[in-house]
């Protein structure tokens, strides 16, 4: 149970996200600390005692609050209620010292704090496996799914791995938003190429250029759309046979649309000015960010680091895991609103199936049309968009809401 009131341990597992949660008695804290005996033998709680409490945390009767709760009265609804805050609101279980240590013994992964630890003889707290992973499969499903699960993804989701044409050829390829480049290189470090066992994925990737070439998503005619353009996850995309894509498809190069594109463009009198402080900023917080991370790693290392600063590394992993939500425009694009992504989106100029994509929006995604005059899209949203990028550096301010300031 814990030092604080019953009630507050289920009211902070809501909050934290959960959707139930169980309670029972540690010998640490009903037990004697552990050397105590329980009832009949002494006064402490037996292995076997389940402490029965309310949860409740108001006065009276919730539904008639201010006046007695009689026969017939006049009562307030449900909806009220769970509104008022005093009721929790997800279900728990109230279980003994013994039942509670059995479900603790089956929870893995990382080792849970000193001051999280039970009694000295009592099974070590663990805090579960950290970060789970969902394999997925769909044609066309993967909008829906999105649309479906919006909640969960866009507070729990830290990337998501896409793999449309798994092999059509030899030399391995990758796209990603750019938070996943580094990854990407770590990875492929520690895989052979299954072309030539004498060297990694990466070095073949590499060849004898100095740096891997990471393509950036565009368009919406892969599975990365929904969770990259409309709720802005972190997304890759990967797979082998590096120069064969427009074998298969006929609008998956961007290069089929470039005379397009810029007929489109072309003298349009476009100004971005305005873009350029915004990236100038977005570029200094990714590089503080970058030396943070870094300098961690000099000191301490990663896998210390969970262990004596696990609150700080979560904050680095937060501010890389929301840094791609920051240029979500919750109201999305004008007549498109299903497209939330202010950088990478559909290209609505082309009409055959949109495998290519826009990487920089232009004003007509604002309503300006083909004439700018008077019309503050091109130079305001972009930026701002930009702008909210730049706010990752500080997402462990809960005053800052890049989702928000996005617009």
């Amino acid at each position: 149970m814990g030092q604080i009131y019953r009630g507050d341990i289920v009211a902070n597992a809501y909050q934290a996200g959960a959707i139930g949660a169980v309670l029972f008695t540690d010998k640490k804290d009903y037990g004697g600390g552990g050397d105590g005996k329980g009832f009949p033998h002494d006064k402490w709680m037996p292995p076997s005692g389940v402490q029965v409490g309310t949860l409740y945390n108001g006065c009276g009767d919730p539904t008639t609050t201010g006046w007695p709760s009689t026969g017939g009265c006049e009562r307030i609804s449900d909806d009220e209620v769970d509104k008022g805050g005093d009721i929790p609101l997800i279900p728990s279980l109230p279980v003994s010292a013994a039942d509670g240590e059995a479900i603790i013994k089956s929870i893995g992964g990382e080792m849970a704090d000193n001051d999280w630890q039970g009694c000295k003889d009592g099974p070590v707290y663990n805090i579960g496996p950290g970060p789970g992973i969902l394999n997925l499969s769909y044609t066309i499903g993967s909008t829906e799914w999105v649309e479906e699960n919006r909640e969960m993804l866009t507070s729990r989701v830290v990337a998501y791995l896409n793999v449309d044409v798994a092999v059509s050829g030899a030399g391995f390829q990758a796209a990603a938003t750019p938070q996943l480049d580094q990854l990407l290189m770590q990875a492929t470090k520690q895989v052979r190429d299954p072309e030539n066992s004498s060297q990694s994925i990466f070095d073949s990737w590499v060849g004898t250029s100095d740096h891997p070439k990471i393509g950036r998503l565009g368009g919406a005619g892969s599975d990365y759309a929904p969770f990259l353009q409309h709720v802005g996850i972190p997304a890759a995309d990967m797979s082998f046979g590096e120069g064969s894509n427009t074998s298969f498809y006929e609008l998956l190069s961007a290069k089929k649309n470039a005379d397009e594109l810029t007929n489109e463009l072309i003298d349009k009198n476009i100004d971005v000015t305005p873009l350029f402080k915004s990236i100038e900023d977005l570029k200094i917080a990714a590089t503080k960010i970058d030396n943070e991370i870094k300098a961690l790693e000099r000191s301490k290392g990663w896998a210390s680091m969970w262990g004596t600063k696990p609150r700080q590394v979560r904050e680095l992993n937060d501010r890389l895991m929301m840094a791609e939500r920051a240029f979500m425009d919750r109201d999305g694009l004008l007549g498109r609103q299903w497209y939330k992504h202010l950088r990478v989106h559909c290209d609505r100029c082309i009409r055959t199936r949109c495998y290519g994509g826009r990487v920089v929006t232009d004003r007509k995604d604002y309503g300006g049309g083909g004439d700018a005059k008077g019309f503050p899209g091109d130079k305001w949203i972009p930026p701002s968009g930009v702008q909210a990028g730049s706010l990752y550096k500080n997402l462990g301010d809960p005053r800052s809401n890049p989702a928000r300031l996005a617009k």
